[in-house]
């Protein structure tokens, strides 16, 4: 409801995206992740990685995963967790 009252604010679109990603709904959670990056001032490499888990642990699309988990650790170089992942996923593919 929230989403639709204030469409300005970015929050209740993260929440509802954390939501899905929580129940193991992938699609729904890259939809909303995705609307969260139309805003500015976000943390774009974490929904990156977040987008990239739900593609390579949830759907098992790999491809999609490393594009999206490469684009979270090249804009974050010092997470480890961004790297660690992207070699899981490289191991998989």
């Amino acid at each position: 409801m929230s989403v639709m009252l204030r469409p300005e604010n970015p929050l209740p679109k993260l929440r509802l995206a954390d939501a899905y990603f929580q129940l193991n709904l992938p699609d729904s959670a890259i939809i909303w992740y995705n609307q969260y990056l139309t805003h500015g001032n976000v943390d774009t490499a974490l929904i990156a990685y977040k987008i990239g888990v739900c593609y390579g642990k949830m759907k098992g699309d790999i491809d999609n995963a490393i594009k999206y988990l490469e684009y979270a650790a090249n804009l974050k170089p010092s997470t480890q967790l961004y790297w660690e992942d992207l070699g899981v996923a490289y191991g998989m593919k």
